[in-house]
Protein backbone atom coordinates (compact mmCIF):
# COMPACT_ATOMS: atom_id res chain seq x y z
CA UNK A 1 0.00 0.00 0.00
CA UNK A 2 1.15 3.54 -0.77
CA UNK A 3 1.46 6.17 1.87
CA UNK A 4 -1.98 7.93 0.74
CA UNK A 5 -3.95 5.16 0.90
CA UNK A 6 -2.87 4.53 4.50
CA UNK A 7 -3.91 7.99 4.88
CA UNK A 8 -6.90 8.11 3.49
CA UNK A 9 -7.56 4.86 5.70
CA UNK A 10 -6.45 6.41 8.78
CA UNK A 11 -8.51 9.75 8.30
CA UNK A 12 -11.52 8.01 7.67
CA UNK A 13 -11.67 5.51 10.58
CA UNK A 14 -10.68 8.12 12.83
CA UNK A 15 -13.67 9.68 11.40
CA UNK A 16 -16.05 6.95 11.38
CA UNK A 17 -15.53 5.22 14.33
CA UNK A 18 -16.47 8.22 16.51
CA UNK A 19 -20.20 8.53 14.91
CA UNK A 20 -20.32 4.54 14.68
CA UNK A 21 -19.56 4.29 18.13
CA UNK A 22 -21.98 7.20 18.80
CA UNK A 23 -24.74 5.72 16.81
CA UNK A 24 -24.68 2.64 18.68
CA UNK A 25 -24.42 4.46 22.18
CA UNK A 26 -27.87 6.20 21.75
CA UNK A 27 -29.39 2.99 20.04
CA UNK A 28 -28.57 1.31 23.15
CA UNK A 29 -29.72 3.75 25.47
CA UNK A 30 -33.11 4.36 23.82
CA UNK A 31 -33.50 0.89 23.35
CA UNK A 32 -33.41 0.68 27.25
CA UNK A 33 -35.75 3.08 27.80
CA UNK A 34 -38.63 2.18 25.75
CA UNK A 35 -38.14 -1.48 26.54
CA UNK A 36 -40.87 -2.47 28.85
CA UNK A 37 -40.25 -4.15 32.42
CA UNK A 38 -43.49 -5.10 34.23
CA UNK A 39 -43.02 -6.47 37.69
CA UNK A 40 -45.09 -8.56 39.68
CA UNK A 41 -44.94 -9.03 43.45
CA UNK A 42 -47.43 -11.36 45.38
CA UNK A 43 -49.09 -9.25 47.67
CA UNK A 44 -50.65 -9.95 51.21
CA UNK A 45 -53.01 -12.82 51.29
CA UNK A 46 -56.60 -12.09 51.85
CA UNK A 47 -57.57 -14.94 53.44
CA UNK A 48 -54.79 -17.26 54.73
CA UNK A 49 -56.64 -20.24 54.80
CA UNK A 50 -57.34 -20.07 51.39
CA UNK A 51 -53.85 -19.77 49.16
CA UNK A 52 -56.13 -18.27 45.59
CA UNK A 53 -56.88 -15.55 47.55
CA UNK A 54 -53.95 -13.78 47.02
CA UNK A 55 -53.86 -10.57 45.27
CA UNK A 56 -50.59 -10.00 42.48
CA UNK A 57 -49.40 -6.41 42.11
CA UNK A 58 -48.18 -5.79 38.35
CA UNK A 59 -45.99 -2.16 38.49
CA UNK A 60 -44.79 -0.84 35.35
CA UNK A 61 -40.80 -0.06 36.22
CA UNK A 62 -39.99 1.11 32.44
CA UNK A 63 -39.90 4.66 31.51
CA UNK A 64 -42.61 3.76 28.74
CA UNK A 65 -46.35 3.55 29.32
CA UNK A 66 -47.80 0.13 28.43
CA UNK A 67 -51.03 -0.09 26.87
CA UNK A 68 -53.52 -3.33 26.73
CA UNK A 69 -52.10 -5.27 29.18
CA UNK A 70 -53.44 -8.82 29.56
CA UNK A 71 -52.51 -11.75 31.89
CA UNK A 72 -53.29 -15.02 32.98
CA UNK A 73 -52.31 -17.43 35.72
CA UNK A 74 -50.80 -20.73 35.22
CA UNK A 75 -50.60 -23.31 38.66
CA UNK A 76 -48.01 -25.77 37.44
CA UNK A 77 -49.26 -28.45 40.37
CA UNK A 78 -52.09 -28.05 42.92
CA UNK A 79 -52.08 -30.67 45.62
CA UNK A 80 -55.98 -30.79 47.13
CA UNK A 81 -57.30 -32.19 50.25
CA UNK A 82 -58.54 -35.27 48.63
CA UNK A 83 -54.67 -36.55 47.34
CA UNK A 84 -55.93 -35.18 43.83
CA UNK A 85 -53.23 -33.37 42.05
CA UNK A 86 -53.95 -30.68 39.39
CA UNK A 87 -51.26 -29.91 37.02
CA UNK A 88 -50.69 -26.77 34.58
CA UNK A 89 -53.83 -25.50 35.48
CA UNK A 90 -54.31 -21.92 33.76
CA UNK A 91 -56.81 -19.19 34.30
CA UNK A 92 -57.87 -16.82 31.31
CA UNK A 93 -59.81 -13.77 32.08
CA UNK A 94 -60.04 -12.19 28.70
CA UNK A 95 -61.81 -9.29 30.33
CA UNK A 96 -59.91 -8.57 32.60
CA UNK A 97 -57.66 -6.08 30.52
CA UNK A 98 -55.68 -3.59 31.85
CA UNK A 99 -56.14 -0.26 29.42
CA UNK A 100 -53.37 1.63 30.15
CA UNK A 101 -49.99 1.70 32.91
CA UNK A 102 -48.19 4.67 33.25
CA UNK A 103 -44.50 4.77 34.13
CA UNK A 104 -44.42 3.23 38.22
CA UNK A 105 -47.92 2.85 38.27
CA UNK A 106 -49.34 -0.16 40.33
Amino acid sequence: MNRNKIIKISYIVKLVLPIILFLISISGLTLYDIWPRVSIQIGESLNPHNPFETPFIIKNEGNAMLKHIQYFVLFKEVDLLNSTKLINISIIRPNDIIPQLNVSEI
